[in-house]
């Protein structure tokens, strides 16, 4: 279950937030800024307004279980760092406190599992919402990855130089990978690489045996993100340096090969993958979405698309792209086909995530 669609870290500095979708609701979430804890429910299709969930004032991601009966809202908070409700009212059933701030979830493919990154690694059970197994996997994890059919999951911590991998059958440590300073990981679309980054190189593990395969050096990457794409040599490096250090790369590990993104913008602060061929941006310091080519690197600023965006986030299609803003307290709904806004919705506290 990689990420090929959206950021899934909570990036407080920029008060931005990974989007959740619900695979058969219909559902997208919209977090609060200014200490508001009420999260906002819209129809992902007509953005007609459904519900308010008083989750945490720190809540930042939500997930869902794939046939849509239960949402997870995770704080960044010890106390209600989980907020379950059900996925036809919206009822609060369980309020769960894990005692540390989580920094990212997810729930794996089969729907049988939540994995949260709260100081330790935390799987609990859908079905009773109950806590299975509390994994020590280093310093502060800020980042997890769950193959496909849903059987292991990588949980990765910086601060500790650690990829631990984790055996969901039996809730234990199959194996630890140590790496110094990773900051991001990706799975291959098809789980069998798992793309690694740390400050200016791109490690490619095989997952069959954790060994590595190949290395793609970069130049200038001090922070960042990696993020897969559904063509499995294809990876894009979403870099969060500091100018002149923040283009961002497109890179074949099979060549391998590096394309710099650009000309047109090169910086951005989130970046969603529709297909092997595009992806959107929301641009560092200007708050506008642009297009980019995963082919050439080219990027083109989307004129009506809206200014003041904080989050982005894709459909599970991919026909789709969603748009926050906060200085316009609205969400926008846009059709990539025709490049139109086809839906509006104002929002009652002005998101800061979607």
């Amino acid at each position: 279950m990689s990420k090929m669609r959206s950021l899934s870290l909570a990036l407080a500095a920029l008060m931005l937030s990974a989007g959740a979708w619900a695979q058969t609701g219909n559902r997208a979430f919209l977090f609060p800024s200014g200490g508001n804890a009420n999260v906002t429910v819209v129809d992902a299709t007509t953005l007609a307004n459904l519900a308010a969930i008083a989750a945490s004032p720190n809540a930042f991601q939500a997930v869902s279980t794939p046939d849509g009966t239960k949402h997870y809202i995770i704080a960044n908070n010890a106390v209600n760092t989980v907020t379950v409700v059900t996925g036809a009212t919206f009822a609060v059933i369980r309020r769960v406190n894990l005692g540390a701030n989580a920094s990212v979830a997810a729930v794996s493919p089969d729907g049988r599992r939540l994995l949260i990154a709260a100081g330790t690694h935390r799987i609990h059970d859908t079905a009773t919402d109950n806590e299975l197994a509390n994994i020590g996997v280093g310093g502060g994890p800020t980042d997890i990855e769950i193959t496909n059919d849903s059987t292991r999951a990588y949980v990765l911590s910086s601060s500790s130089g650690l990829i631990t991998v984790i055996n969901l059958t039996n809730n234990t440590i199959s194996n630890q990978i140590a790496i110094s300073a990773p900051l991001s990981m990706a799975l291959r679309s098809d789980d069998a690489r798992l793309a690694v980054l740390t400050t200016n190189l791109v490690t490619i593990y095989n997952t069959a045996n954790h060994n590595v395969v190949n290395t793609v050096p970069l130049t200038n990457v001090p922070l960042g993100e990696v993020l897969a794409t559904p063509d499995p040599s294809k990876f894009v490096v979403l870099n969060r340096g500091v100018a002149p250090s923040n283009i961002s790369r497109i890179i074949d590990i099979t060549a391998p090969s590096v394309t710099a993104i650009g000309p047109g913008e090169i910086a951005f602060d989130q970046m969603v993958v529709v297909d092997s061929s595009t992806a959107y941006g929301l641009v560092t310091g200007t708050n506008r979405v642009a297009r980019i080519d995963l082919t050439t690197g080219d990027s083109t600023v989307q004129t009506g698309f809206g200014s003041g965006i904080r989050a982005i986030d894709i459909s599970p299609s991919g026909k789709i792209l969603y748009a926050a803003s906060f200085a316009a307290a609205s969400i926008a709904r846009i059709d990539l086909a025709s490049g139109l806004v086809t839906a509006t919705a104002n929002i009652a506290v002005g998101p800061t995530g979607l």
